[in-house]
């Protein structure tokens, strides 16, 4: 065989289609479409507001992807963001609290959510569909009692996190990269990371090897409640301000993303980077259909289709390597 031939041979070996990297081929096509379909698509400024729109659900899918990856669910994602983000436009509007104390007191609060999640499920033994359901249920009935059903003013305030930029990247897509980034390393560098695998691989091994359960368990969706809290700030600042149904859907978005971009709907494996670019479809997808002006609420049933098909997918691995 010639030294061409051994090249092509050895590339055949070496690579491997990741779920990642499928994803990506679909976003590529998806995006090749569209610039087809319409003369909008393909342009600076509808690249900006991409990048933008994606951030919410990008930071909010990095915590998601704990959860999914570890065996787990997290319903409550979106109503915890709806009640962080009325609690964040209070302290800075009603309480004159500075925004950076305001947004920190967002994050604690965001992790103690998680925190009674993460209780529920390790402690009382529910099954994590039915206590996130049950917690999505109380978290969005908790923003609209606080802000009595109308949104709290942020006009003026509070602008950075949601529509600053720094040079000619949004602000929010910079912190979506940096929560990215810190997953990534927790997942694929610490203990905690080796954890959360080998309890959507196998829980019982992962116990029976001495290691807290219930432990981690608290800790994985205490960090879901964290980048919660990271996404209602941003929320907050886009909206300018606290709106009590703004999370709306988001739960439903954020475990589409991660599903289209490879996590095991039944857990261990997955990755935040295949997440961001599930984002990224289901971000585009959207935005493409709003520029080809279909009706949004025809949107609702595309994302139900993709979120259908992706865990169909899912599925039959599943089946496949059992």
């Amino acid at each position: 065989m010639n030294s061409k031939g051994v090249l092509v041979s050895k590339f055949k070996l070496n690579f491997k289609l990741t779920p990642e990297i499928g994803a990506l081929i679909a976003l590529a096509i998806i995006s090749l479409v569209l610039t087809f379909l319409t003369k909008y698509f393909f342009t600076l400024s509808n690249f900006i507001n991409l990048i933008r729109q994606v951030s919410i659900i990008g930071i909010a899918g990095v915590g998601a992807t704990f959860v999914i990856i570890s065996g787990g669910i997290d319903l409550s994602i979106g109503s915890m963001i709806s009640f962080l983000v009325v609690l964040l436009a209070s302290f800075i509007q009603n309480y004159g609290i500075s925004s950076p104390v305001a947004f920190l007191f967002v994050l604690l609060i965001g992790a103690t959510l998680g925190l009674v999640n993460g209780i529920m499920i390790a402690f009382l033994r529910m099954p994590p569909i039915i206590a996130t359901l049950s917690t999505w249920i109380a978290y969005k009935g908790a923003a609209l009692v606080y802000s009595g059903g109308y949104a709290i003013p942020l006009i003026g305030k509070f602008e950075i996190l949601g529509r600053g930029f720094l040079g000619p990247i949004p602000v929010p897509s910079i912190i979506m990269i940096g929560v990215t980034i810190v997953g990534f390393i927790i997942l694929k560098y610490t203990m905690l990371g080796r954890v959360i695998y080998g309890l959507g691989g196998n829980e019982e091994a992962v116990y029976l090897s001495g290691i807290s359960v219930k432990k981690y368990r608290l800790i994985i969706y205490m960090i879901s409640g964290i980048t919660a809290g990271v996404a209602s700030g941003v929320m907050a600042s886009r909206l300018a301000s606290g709106q009590p149904m703004s999370g709306d859907g988001v739960e439903l978005d954020v475990i589409a993303a991660a599903v289209l971009g490879g996590t095991n709907i039944f857990g261990g494996s997955g990755s935040v980077w295949g997440t961001i670019v599930g984002a990224f479809i289901l971000t585009v997808i959207g935005n493409g259909l709003n520029l080809l002006n279909v009706n949004p609420y025809g949107q609702f049933i595309a994302k139900g289709a993709i979120l259908a098909f992706a865990v169909a997918i899912n599925s039959i691995k599943g089946f496949r390597q059992s």
